[in-house]
Formats: C-alpha cells, sequence, structure tokens
C-alpha cells in the first residue's frame, strides 16, 4: 500500500517454487531366483532344533535334581506337594502355601496345617 502512495507499482506475490523431481533411471535388477535354499542355510536351523532340544532335556533333568533334593531335606512338605499338584491346584500355588509350612510336623499334621489355613481363603461364590 506505502508503494503504490510513492508512485511505485504494488508488489506482486511471486509464484509458489516447485521442486522438480529428479528423472529416476530404470536400471536393470537383478531377477528374483528361486533356488532352494543351500545345505548352509538349512543346517543352522536344525542346529537350533537340537540346542532347543537339548536345553529342554538339561532342564528337566535339573528340576528333576532339584526335586530330589526337596524330597531328601523336607521329605514332609514334598509329599504335600505333591498331593496338592495331584488334586489340581497349580504349582506356583501348591508353592506358595507351603512357604510357611511348619518342618516339625507329619504328613498328616501338615495337611491339616493346610486344611486349616484353607479356612482364610477368600472364596468367589458368583459362579
Amino acid at each position: 500500500m506505502e508503494r503504490a502512495r510513492a508512485g511505485q507499482p504494488p508488489l506482486r506475490p511471486s509464484p509458489p517454487l516447485t521442486v522438480r523431481a529428479k528423472p529416476q533411471l530404470d536400471l536393470p535388477r537383478p531377477a528374483p531366483q528361486n533356488t532352494p535354499p543351500t545345505a548352509a542355510e538349512v543346517v543352522p536351523a536344525a542346529v537350533m532344533d537340537e540346542i532347543r532340544s537339548l536345553r529342554k532335556i538339561v532342564e528337566q533333568h535339573l528340576a528333576g535334581l532339584a526335586w530330589g533334593e526337596s524330597a531328601r531335606a523336607e521329605p514332609v512338605k514334598t509329599e504335600v506337594l505333591r498331593q496338592l499338584l495331584d488334586a489340581g491346584f497349580s504349582p506356583q500355588f501348591a508353592r506358595d502355601l507351603l512357604v510357611d509350612l511348619p518342618r516339625d510336623l507329619d504328613a498328616g499334621q501338615a495337611l491339616g496345617w493346610v486344611n486349616g489355613g484353607s479356612r482364610s481363603w477368600p472364596v468367589d461364590h458368583r459362579q
């Protein structure tokens, strides 16, 4: 507006700048090859399966050793744990339940201790 008063022509907005895309060259691409995997590619998968299998075996043996050690150290607790598992309780729940089991109880007293504690468990009657 001030340019018009000064006798100069008004400024026109310049046209928006456009960026021209660079043409992409169509370079030849190698054709995908549908060749079967080589033995070097197959072996690692088989080796990994074998390692997983061996790991499972080792874990089972270690669990068996731990169970045997527990059975020797705390035979009553181990027996009550076995009975709880046979009754369908989860291993985690059964272990948590027996954490505070007194060591001086026999198997019958230990089951009584578990039954006595079960009276204080919250029960959902909405079923």
